[in-house]
């Protein structure tokens, strides 16, 4: 028999990670809802899923994902190292299932329901059955939750390797055998592999084991120090390699706006934020003496990752509400906590009528946040993504229906336009990049090298596709001044359209 964690002790707090003792019964009771409140998940997140385009990083995901091994170490040897595990997942996903925005998204769904029923078995391990039902279907409800389920990104592994490898560290905790260490250590790696700044999971962690072992017992922090030093040795080398390439997250600026504007970002919803904040503050205050290392674990969990992010302002470069959606569960499993102590407060002298009214809470409280969450529901499913990202696709459609053989394309702006055309014109015909001075594969980019000198690269298209992101009245919009004039001398405009951030003009040679 373990140690008994919650066996108050002299003069101090009851030490109280010890999971509660769950009767064999309630146990598959708890399978059974986390089951269910996964396929629920899946139903939400999943409506949808394949009807909007991709958006810029997904097409990164697409292009890395379907390159040859050769050119993917070339690629990830200049940017995205810290993705790489993810592309190589994706790579034979991709061979079996297809690269449809529908199937390449897929795997997120499928780790997002798995997180919400495991979301359930860490609620019933720290609380009871009822607080992890309510913390799965609140994390379900979620706007940004079905966001990133549909998007081919690793965020949603994510938040799975984070709840799976707390459920484990609670395990240890309970029998700290040297199995279930190496087991709560090999996910946290897989962790830390997946989505680096993810990692900061180990400080809440840490805190929680420290406060959470008694004087006489220090088997469990050793372990948990062992298990530590392995994750480090594994993940740390990797990290500092994959942060060299800061360039690809450099764009990102860390100010007070942005700290301001973090709980609505990571929610999706400002009420939702400072619903699912109050109540986690109800559980704090409620559940102190009671459950105080259980609910500083989670508080913990929920806030170090990106104030630690913040605090590394400039030099990190990582202070972005999506690389957090894995504190997310921690949000929700405080919040359903402090919900379910305020109810129980208020239900004591109900008796018998007591359950029946906390299912009735729960679902009306999980009924409310889908009710807050159906507009930004609805943005997040729109085409474009939120109606103001670029519609490459409508633009590589138009091109497909008017496109002759001999037709070269060119691009303005940013080479964002270049990832996305490659996408979208895998089934047809590409148009020749006519200023394409060396292939992406070549180079290791996400994007063709471009011609320093645009009219040696010409040559005599009979006709140019010329796309830009910048929208403007002027079809050259977006274009170096040296590639301007020389399209301008040698072509005339016979057609020029607009979609939604981007545009496409079909530029045709002058007569001889």
């Amino acid at each position: 028999m373990p140690p008994d964690f919650d066996a108050p002790r002299v003069d101090e707090h009851p030490d109280d990670l010890q999971p509660a003792t769950v009767i064999p019964h309630r146990r598959g009771l708890g399978a059974v809802c986390a089951i269910v409140v996964a396929l629920v998940t899946a139903v939400i997140t999943s409506y949808h899923m394949g009807s909007r385009q991709l958006w810029q990083d997904e097409y990164s995901t697409w292009y890395a994902s379907t390159l040859k091994p050769s050119d993917f170490a070339r690629l990830i040897s200049h940017v995205d190292l810290s993705v790489a595990p993810y592309y190589l997942f994706m790579h034979p996903w991709i061979a079996i299932f297809g690269d449809s925005p529908a199937a390449l998204r897929a795997p997120s769904l499928l780790a997002t329901s798995v997180a919400a029923g495991l979301i359930v078995l860490l609620g019933q391990r720290l609380f009871d059955l009822g607080t992890g039902i309510l913390a799965g279907l609140l994390f379900a409800a979620i706007p940004t939750v079905s966001r990133y389920a549909q998007e081919a990104r690793p965020y949603a592994f994510a938040t799975l390797l984070a709840v799976l490898a707390t459920l484990l560290l609670v395990r240890a905790i309970e029998s700290p055998t040297w199995p279930n260490w190496l087991r709560y250590g090999a996910v946290m790696v897989a962790l830390g592999y997946t989505h680096v700044i993810a990692i900061t999971l180990a400080l809440p962690h840490f805190l929680a084991v420290r406060s959470a072992v008694k004087r006489h017992d220090v088997l469990r922090l050793w372990r948990w120090l062992a298990a530590g030093v392995a994750i480090i040795v594994l993940v740390v080398p990797y990290a500092l390699t994959a942060s060299r390439q800061s360039i690809a997250t450099a764009w990102i600026k860390v100010n007070l706006t942005k700290l301001a504007d973090y709980p609505e970002d990571l929610t999706g919803s400002n009420r939702i934020a400072a619903g699912l904040a109050i109540s986690g503050l109800i559980a704090v205050l409620l559940m102190w003496r009671s459950a105080k290392v259980r609910v500083v674990m989670l508080a913990t969990w929920a806030l170090l990752p990106p104030l630690v992010a913040f605090a590394g302002g400039q030099r990190m470069h990582v202070f972005l509400f999506r690389y957090f959606l894995f504190t997310l569960p921690a949000w929700t499993l405080l919040a359903a906590a402090g919900l379910t102590a305020l109810v129980r407060i208020g239900l004591r002298a109900t008796g018998g009528f007591g359950a029946v009214l906390r299912i009735m809470g729960t679902i009306a409280l999980v009924a409310t946040v889908a009710y807050l969450s159906i507009p930004t529901q609805k943005l997040y499913r729109m085409d474009p993504l939120e109606g103001t990202f670029p519609n490459y696709h409508g633009a590589a459609l138009a091109i497909i229906a008017k496109e002759k053989p001999g037709d070269a394309i060119a691009y303005g702006g940013d080479s964002i336009p270049r990832r996305a055309f490659t996408y979208e014109f895998r089934h047809a015909a590409k148009p020749h990049d006519v200023f394409m001075a060396a292939t992406s594969q070549e180079i290791g980019q996400y994007a063709d090298a471009q011609c320093k000198a645009p009219i040696s690269c010409l040559g005599k298209p009979p006709r140019i596709w010329l796309v830009s992101d910048v929208v403007s009245s002027d079809p050259f919009a977006g274009l170096k001044p040296a590639t301007a004039s020389v399209l301008k001398s040698q072509f005339q405009v016979q057609h020029f359209e607009h979609f939604i951030g981007v545009q496409v003009a079909l530029l045709v040679a002058n007569p001889a």
